[in-house]
This record gives structure tokens, sequence and C-alpha cells, in this order.
């Protein structure tokens, strides 16, 4: 159960989020009206899109996006669904589906670039990857979605990040249709963050990334290195992308088509990253309240720009343990930072849990966890504290 002071009766709204329109709009026969977008999420969770397409190539994505210029629909573009929370109204205008997948590979030198379409699935890749021997996507393992999303939070895992081997980003001018390349330097990469997980006009179309044929296997995370052990040698990209989806599958992180009940973005909140100054005020506090004797710290990394605090642990000390169900939606059992739908529920109530959360662990710890996935159909107010609208 929620606690008393934290719960309020969820309103699930009736009608269906339709946009305001000057005009009858005129509707071409690759858009359909009012198609359900459960189906493609991975919480399997809101309502409808008002129109909606697919694109299975470049040339699909631009005909959808002169549609929706022409006839002066907003236009919200969905990828693998597995990093997002649509409303129970579900999403006004256009959501383009982006579905093409298809990965080039280029040999320049002793290393190896690949080209990958944004429909592509990432763990497709990955695996494709570990097979060639090329390393730098090994600790990705397990992740869903698409390639096309994986640039816009920087995903990462396990000591490896997107970032680390990207080349360029290919997008695509959701107005004028033109392309443009985007360095690293240029996608405003920190962690979980790049200048695509806002609002903005460029829409991902291909990922380059440099991969290293014969490479040294990365294994410096605490658990992956736990788990591996101290074998002789360096592990293999094949032993660590074993040991990735082990430990993704025991925190229950891992998406199975033949049982997709219960669903799950993964981890719901960031880990938070404390200045040293804030670091040290969250150890004195968590001293004098008695949750660590003094001396003792909470699980941890140091990053270069501070240190991660892991956002389970705060969340289990907080009084939200795994396993923790209230109807229709719960936290995980395998653990704390996955937020699951059984079925049958409304986003409503699991964005009731979801600041629930938020309130505790502030007025606990007086730190504001910021949820990782994106919220479609919210408008520009968003659902929860910190979170990130389109």
């Amino acid at each position: 159960m929620l606690p008393k002071k934290l719960q309020h009766t969820p309103t699930t709204p009736k009608k269906i989020a339709k946009h305001s329109y000057n005009a009858p709009v005129r509707v071409p026969s690759f858009v359909q009206r009012d198609h359900p977008l459960a189906p493609y999420t991975s919480l399997a969770l809101g309502g409808p899109a008002e129109f909606f397409c697919q694109a299975s190539s470049r040339a699909e994505l631009q005909a959808a996006c002169s549609w929706a210029k022409s006839a002066r629909v907003p236009l919200t573009v969905l990828a693998g669904g597995s990093n997002v929370v649509v409303a129970d109204a579900g999403v006004p205008g256009l959501v383009v589906h982006l579905v093409w997948p298809g990965v080039e590979v280029l040999a320049e030198g002793e290393g190896r670039t690949l080209v990958a379409a944004a429909g592509t699935p990432l763990d497709q890749l990955v695996a494709l990857t570990v097979q060639e021997g090329w390393q730098g996507l090994e600790c990705l393992s397990g992740i869903p979605g698409s390639v096309g999303a994986a640039p816009v939070q920087n995903v990462g895992a396990y000591g490896q990040e997107i970032a680390q081997v990207l080349l360029w980003v290919e997008a695509l001018h959701r107005q004028n249709l033109s392309l443009q390349r985007f360095a690293p330097s240029q996608c405003g990469f920190a962690y979980r963050q790049s200048r695509f997980r806002q609002a903005t006009p460029w829409i991902i179309t291909r990922v380059a990334l440099r991969l290293c044929p014969g490479g040294f296997a990365l294994a410096c995370h605490p658990e992956l290195s736990r788990l591996l052990g101290t074998p002789r040698g360096t592990p293999s990209l094949s032993q660590v992308r074993e040991a990735v989806l082990t430990l993704r599958r025991a925190k229950g992180m891992l998406l199975d088509p033949h049982r997709p009940l219960p669903g799950s973005v993964g981890s719901f909140f960031k880990n938070p990253v404390l200045s040293p100054k804030a670091w040290e005020s969250l150890k004195a506090r968590l001293w004098a309240q008695g949750v660590l004797p003094p001396g003792e710290a909470p699980p941890h990394m140091t990053l270069g720009e501070g240190i991660k605090v892991a956002a389970a642990w705060l969340m289990e000390q907080a009084g939200f343990a795994r396993g923790l169900r209230h109807g229709a939606v719960g936290i995980s059992p395998h653990h704390a930072l996955a937020l699951v739908h059984w079925g049958g529920g409304t986003t409503q109530a699991l964005l009731d849990l979801a600041s629930a959360i938020q309130q505790r662990v502030e007025q606990t710890f007086g730190i504001s966890l910021e949820p990782e996935p994106i919220f479609f159909g919210f408008g520009s107010t968003p659902p929860l504290r910190h979170a990130v609208t389109l």
C-alpha cells in the first residue's frame, strides 16, 4: 500500500487526447486514426495515438513529416517503446513508429565502423558485435529498445555508454526534411542525457559506431567483476555478454516476449549524481537517522562529475521494498528501481506510485529522484518532477 498521506484517487481521462485544428484534417491512406499505443510499449499502458503510422524507411519517415507539417498536426516519434510512459488519454497528433532495421559494416584500418538504421534492435546489434569479436558494446547486452533511441539518453550499463563508441548521429529535420550529422561533441552527452532528450526538431535516422576488433573486454564494474570472478587472462566478449545477461535477468530487467507481464521500463529513476558537498551531507543525514552506523557509506560509485548513489537503495530505505504492489502496479520483486505493471492498470496509477516514491525519498534523504523514461501525451505539464515530456 502507498502511505495514506501520498494516496489519491486516480483520474483516468475518458476522452482521447486530440489536438485542436482550424479545419478538418484530410488523412492519407498510410495514416490510421485512434490507434492503440500500449501494445508498442514495454509498460503496456496508455491510450491511443490520434493519428498513427509506421516508417520502415527514411522515405516513409519523410512522407509522414511532410503530411504532419502540411496538416499542421503535432508529430511524436516512437522507437522501441521500452523507455516511454504514455498518458491514459493517449497522444494528440501523429505518432510515427520507427521500425526499419539495417546494419552496414565498414572496415577502416584495424577498426570497424557500424552504421545502423534507427529501427535496428539494440540487443541484436550488440549480439552481432560480440559474435564478430568487436569490442565496445558488450556491456549493453540485454538492453531493450532500438539503436535510434540509444543516443537519446546516452544508454549505458556496467561501465559502458553508447557515447564512448559513437562516431556520429544522423538526424532528419522534421520541418525542412534536411539531414545532418552530429559529432559526439555536438550531442550534449552526459549521464543518461543528450541534446535529443528534449523537444527537438531532429529525428535520429542512423547511428555510426566505432568498434575495436579483438579489443579487450570491459569488465570493470563491481557487480560484473564479482560475477566473472578472477579467471586467468581477460574475459572474452561472450563471457562478459553472458554475465551481463545473467545480472539483468536476476534483476528482472530482461524483456521476455513469451512473458510480457509485468510490464516495465527498466530503471524508472536515474541514480542521483551528487556533488562532494551533497555526498557528505547525505552521509551525515544517514548517520544521524541511524540508517547507517557512523563511518559507513551507502552503495555508490565515483564518477568524474561526482558520486553516483544507488537510487534503488534509497527507495528501499525509504520504505518502498521490492515486491510492493498497489493494485495493478507496483515494484518489481527483483529490483526496486523497476516499477511494474501487472496488467489491467492505468498510467495514472503508476504515476501515483512514482510520485509517492519521489516525495518519500526527498523527505527522508533530501534527494530528488529524476525519472528516466520519456513521457508522451502530457503536453507541457510534466506528470512528475523532473520528467521529460514530448
